[in-house]
């Protein structure tokens, strides 16, 4: 009887649908140059080290937008392309958000090379 029952709980659990997990790649980086413009908007300082999560569009169950969160000493930026990558050369329009003084979001381009 145990043998039955290992048998169908084994056919059962063959039988579900496998799920797939979300896809994030974390890490760190170090800011090694500035573009005036952050320079003039406080943004980014040459030597800044933040924490990254990227979260890739449509890898295992991620759904098709691509997200990035910057996460800083004092404050959190999260950057979102609604549907897309931004792997390549072109700038591409975001939608950002951030948390520190206050909660904000604002638009900003972006891209990844």
């Amino acid at each position: 009887m145990l043998r039955l029952a290992t048998l169908l709980a084994t056919i059962l659990i063959m039988a579900l649908p496998a799920q797939a997990a979300r896809i994030e790649f974390r890490g760190t980086f170090h800011i090694t140059s500035v573009t005036q413009a952050c320079i003039d908007n406080g943004n980014a300082e040459v030597g800044e080290i933040y924490r990254l999560r990227f979260n890739p569009p449509d890898t295992g169950d991620n759904p098709p937008r691509t997200g990035v969160t910057l996460i800083g000493g004092y404050f959190v930026q999260n950057f979102t392309l609604q549907s897309g990558s931004l792997i390549g050369t072109v700038f591409k329009a975001v939608d950002g958000s951030a948390i520190g003084r206050g909660l904000f979001t604002f638009p900003a381009q972006m891209r990844i090379t």
